[in-house]
């Protein structure tokens, strides 16, 4: 209780409140700027903590890693364009809402969605760091490829409609994603002689492409042939457009758990991150729906679990990190410098040695949260104003800060060949009738999984039996398998039994 009260007065300076406020707003505005996340502002920020005190620091970097999280959820709900690739499943239905005027409904939603993600992953955080740490540790290759395999299942809740569709844009984002240079011997691979290939694909052109890119090429069209073009207007929004109401928060409560737990348990897992935290949330939340049909075309249940997951997993990246050292994700590592450079050293010793400080943290976790969702409900109607802007403007000022947010990771000419002919060939996608979902879903999936598999591999002789004997490898490949063979039976016939 001391440690608690001498936490709570370090939270409770004025240097310590500004820098966490400043931090959630900035990341919140940076977040939904196509391309640029809180990777990029963190990293520019960085430098400028050195000189502060521990406490402020370490909170101005906290809460932009918050706000950045939820602030790209508002361009995916309003221009189909996720702020961050932690955003990717929000647009599946964020912006079907949006089309139907129903923007303030999916920002609201999407706000609620991530406060409570953060805040349940933040308490797991506190009450059971020391416990849950180990199981990052329990998860070997093995353990992970299980993991993986049961996650990608997903694919087929994702696009239940069409298995087929499904699993050809899945194996074409599966090809992708190896396109590179080999994750174990470091030899260049499917490269086809192009030296830009030599790194791979990278997520956020691809991203771009996917979503920004392929959405102006369907303006275009819709220009040419003479179409009209639906103008979204924010007074033609009721008032309960533009609001969650109790009912639909109490309908959605399933999918909000749901998507917390996952993300809380995704972040644990080294290596998978947000997004694929946000996908396998996403999936598993149409999976259990009552109303599986209505993901995709416009469900608060597809907008409410992938922000709880992916705003959960930024706590639970962090369980691992503070407790065992182990960063669950690049963010993670970004900030494990900072933590470092201002004395405070991840590991068993951490809470120890510094546990007034560590309870500043955990408090400022839940602070950030709470800023986050009081300053996104102030300024819901300014993001909302997006919309008003002309759409052919809108969409060229879309292209331009795509543009520029992938040219700026690498300041490379090859991400902006990848961003067009992935927009082109998403496009295609689009006019055919395939999903681009599960392409994203595979592309986000298949290293990790390729690199554990190998893994497993050389560690064992190359058995395959490492898969069977290390139990909770085995616990999970058994679900997926189970969860196989009832996904090959007609739909029909489920429902009818």
């Amino acid at each position: 209780m001391d440690e608690l009260l001498a936490g709570l007065a370090l939270l409770c300076t004025w240097q310590s409140l500004t820098a966490l406020t400043v931090g959630t707003i900035l990341g919140t505005v940076v977040g939904a700027i196509p391309g640029v996340g809180p990777a990029q502002l963190i990293a520019i920020t960085l430098p400028f903590t050195f000189s502060m005190p521990s406490i402020p620091a370490l909170l101005l970097l906290l809460g932009e890693f918050t706000g950045g999280m939820y602030g790209g959820a508002i361009t995916a709900v309003l221009i189909n364009t996720p702020g961050t690739p932690s955003s990717i499943a929000t647009t599946f239905d964020g912006y079907p809402l949006a089309r139907q005027g129903k923007a303030g409904k999916a920002l609201w939603m999407s706000l609620i969605a991530s406060v409570f993600g953060g805040l349940v992953s933040t308490t797991v955080l506190i009450l059971a760091a020391e416990r849950l740490a180990w199981l990052s540790l329990a998860f070997g290759p093995a353990e992970m490829v299980g993991v993986i395999v049961l996650a990608l299942l997903l694919i087929a809740a994702v696009e239940e409609a069409s298995m087929t569709k499904g699993l050809m844009s899945a194996l074409l984002g599966g090809l992708l994603a190896v396109i590179g240079t080999d994750s174990i011997t470091g030899t260049p691979r499917l490269t086809f002689g192009i030296s830009g290939l030599t790194s791979g694909i990278g997520l956020v052109p691809l991203l771009m492409g996917l979503f920004a890119i392929s959405e102006i090429l369907a303006l275009a069209e819709k220009r040419m042939t003479g179409e009209a073009v639906e103008v979204r207007h924010t007074s033609q929004e009721t008032r309960a457009d533009r609001r969650v109401s109790w009912r639909e928060l109490w309908e959605t409560r399933a999918a909000l758990w749901r998507g917390a737990w996952i993300g809380t348990i995704i972040g644990i897992l080294p290596g998978l991150g947000s997004s694929a935290a946000a996908m396998i949330g996403y999936g598993y939340a149409r999976r259990r729906s009552k109303t599986p049909e209505a993901f995709g075309k416009g469900s608060l249940e597809g907008v409410a679990a992938p922000e709880a997951a992916n705003n959960a997993e930024t706590s639970g990246a962090l369980l691992p990190f503070f407790v065992l050292g182990i960063p669950g994700s690049s963010l993670v590592a970004m900030l494990g410098g900072a933590f470092i450079m201002h004395g405070l050293t991840p590991g068993p010793r951490l809470f120890q040695e510094n546990g007034d400080k560590m309870y500043a943290i955990y408090l400022g976790l839940y602070a950030a949260n709470l800023i986050l969702l009081v300053f996104a409900l102030a300024a819901t109607r300014a993001f909302h104003m997006v919309v008003l802007i002309p759409q052919d403007i809108l969409y060229a000022i879309v292209f331009m800060l795509a543009a520029v947010g992938t040219y700026a990771l690498e300041s490379s000419l090859w991400d902006i060949w990848v961003m067009l002919i992935s927009g082109a060939a998403a496009y295609g996608m689009r006019k055919i009738g395939v999903p681009v979902a599960p392409l994203l879903i595979a592309f986000i999936l298949v290293p990790g999984l390729e690199h554990s598999f190998r893994q497993a591999l050389l560690i064992s002789g190359g058995s395959l039996w490492v898969f069977v004997e290390r139990p909770m490898a085995a616990v999970c490949l058994g679900i997926a398998v189970i969860w196989l063979l009832y996904s090959a039976v007609p739909l029909r016939v489920r429902r009818a039994s």
